[in-house]
């Protein structure tokens, strides 16, 4: 009796070590069905969230394309005015050129800030181009943003891709 009560203390041992492997193996089985699922779901976060970006991006490209336009258009009508100044100023004859003059003259010596003036309608064209410039090259850097924002959905895209279908069927069950 007491060789029968020692070999199921020792076969007890035993069957309580194969029953720890069953639920080991059985837990290793769930975390081999879950991983996946939850790669496809960080996966596909980190999806929305570029794509989300690459939308806030390119509304922000637009918002500052249409911010640039009306002061391209004013500087270019500055510019416009200052050449038609000068075309008028080449094209014109001497006898109506010393006329022109006369009145300038006389405009001058009841207006003496005209100097003042033209050299602020100047500074003016000139930090209208240089926001102009600034802008444009924020829009560049956002277009070059948007590039790579593109690359990281494809390759999130990819990744989300390659997840097996076993696992898509698990993670709808």
């Amino acid at each position: 009796m007491t060789n029968l009560n020692q070999r199921q203390n020792a076969a007890r041992v035993e069957v309580e070590r194969v029953e720890r492997r069953k639920e080991v193996a059985n837990r290793i089985d769930e975390l081999k069905i879950r991983i996946p699922i939850a790669k496809y779901i960080a996966a596909r976060r980190d999806v929305t969230n570029i794509k989300r970006q690459r939308e806030t991006a390119k509304a922000e490209v637009n918002r500052l394309q249409t911010e640039n336009l009306p002061m391209k258009a004013r500087a270019d009508a500055y510019q416009a005015r200052f050449n038609q100044a000068k075309s008028n100023h080449e094209t014109l004859e001497k006898h109506d050129y010393q006329r022109l003059l006369e009145k300038i003259r006389v405009q001058c010596e009841r207006t003496p800030d005209f100097d003042d003036k033209a050299n602020e309608f100047q500074t003016e064209i000139q930090n209208i181009k240089k926001v102009r410039t600034t802008r444009n090259k924020t829009i560049d850097s956002m277009k070059a943003e948007i590039g790579k924002l593109e690359r990281s959905v494809q390759k999130a895209q990819s990744v989300v891709d390659n997840i097996s279908p076993e696992a898509v069927e698990q993670m709808n069950v």
